[in-house]
């Protein structure tokens, strides 16, 4: 049985999976306390050349639920599973969900309902991190306006800081009939993909939910090395592709919708400013791991140094022209 759109669900949840068998059925669990039939969505597993006991717990579940499938691959890394994943959903929507984290029980009729009542490209949410010692926090998106539809070019006027994929269920074909999908070998292919999206969307809303829950734990090697300067500067450096990216959307977009490359050409300086400012302020931490000369070197080679601001306020004009650019030099 198929919809209006030639669609057999409503929505996929694509779920990559390599070694998570210790999470995968928490995961799993949470897709199916829900409160709509399985009929209306389906789960995708992309099984991503994993070593553990992950693919006998999914086929436990497979076995209790139709709607689920399980693909297996050589071990690419996640943006290609998440990218293989897409090739073989059936909804007319997508949700990418990561294999250690989980979605609030009963969320579903509601979301469904709010894309479907709206007829949204994008629906967009906070996400909730939830610290395995008992802590949590809500990452909101201050300054944006609840329950309202906007444009993609709204969404970059209002401010809305792109995050990860998992925090949006997107309309399937904003993402194919656009050519987008995740890019492979950085970390920050999820926030590039997002953006992308934004821009492509007609009609998004964001909402004061937070149904997708992130699950960090404390004492994983990612937590501890995140103050590790080669790690940080690894993350401004994909940052840096990011905004690479999104300078050549807006030269795309320019003659179509100027207005809009415009907004995505001050979010590109945003973008670049938080980098030289993160610079400038662990300068001193990455000059001992000797990792700031080369890096300074890269924004020289990209243009992005000495950096010139056309956007922004008074006062980040005033602070790089008397720091920025003259300590990192």
């Amino acid at each position: 049985m198929f919809n209006e759109n030639g669609k057999r669900y409503l929505l996929s949840i694509i779920i990559p999976m390599y070694n998570a068998g210790k999470y995968i059925e928490r995961c799993l669990s949470s897709c199916y306390h829900q409160d709509i039939d399985e009929i209306q969505y389906e789960v995708i597993v992309i099984d991503d050349g994993s070593t553990d006991d992950g693919y006998e717990k999914v086929m436990n579940w497979k076995m209790l639920h139709e709607n689920l499938q399980y693909i297996h691959q050589e071990n690419q890394g996640q943006s290609i599973a998440r990218n293989h994943g897409m090739t073989f959903a059936r909804g007319e929507y997508v949700w990418f969900l990561d294999a250690d984290d989980e979605i609030e029980q009963n969320c579903l009729s509601y979301l469904l309902n709010e894309v479907s009542a709206h007829n949204l490209d994008m629906l967009t949410f906070n996400e909730l991190l939830s610290y395995d010692d008992g802590r949590s926090l809500i990452l909101d998106q201050f300054g944006m306006p609840y329950n309202m539809i906007l444009t993609g070019e709204e969404y970059y006027k209002k401010g809305f800081k792109a995050r990860a994929m998992s925090s949006s269920i997107v309309r399937f074909t904003l993402i194919s009939d656009n050519h987008l999908s995740f890019q492979t070998k950085r970390v920050g292919e999820d926030v590039e993909l997002c953006y992308k999206v934004m821009a492509y969307s007609n009609r998004a809303e964001f909402i004061n939910k937070t149904p997708y829950i992130y699950h960090v734990n404390i004492e994983s090697v990612t937590q501890k090395n995140k103050n590790d300067p080669k790690v940080i500067i690894g993350k401004l450096q994909d940052a840096l592709a990011v905004s690479d990216s999104l300078k050549q959307l807006a030269l795309e977009l320019k003659l179509k919708k100027p207005v809009l490359a415009v907004y995505i050409e001050k979010r590109v300086e945003q973008i670049i400013f938080g980098i030289l400012y993160s610079v400038w302020k662990q300068r001193r931490e990455f000059e001992k791991a000797k990792v700031l000369q080369p890096f300074i070197e890269t924004l020289k080679e990209k243009g992005v140094l000495p950096f010139h601001i056309h956007f922004s306020q008074l006062k980040k004009y005033i602070f790089t022209h008397l720091f920025i650019n003259r300590v990192l030099r």
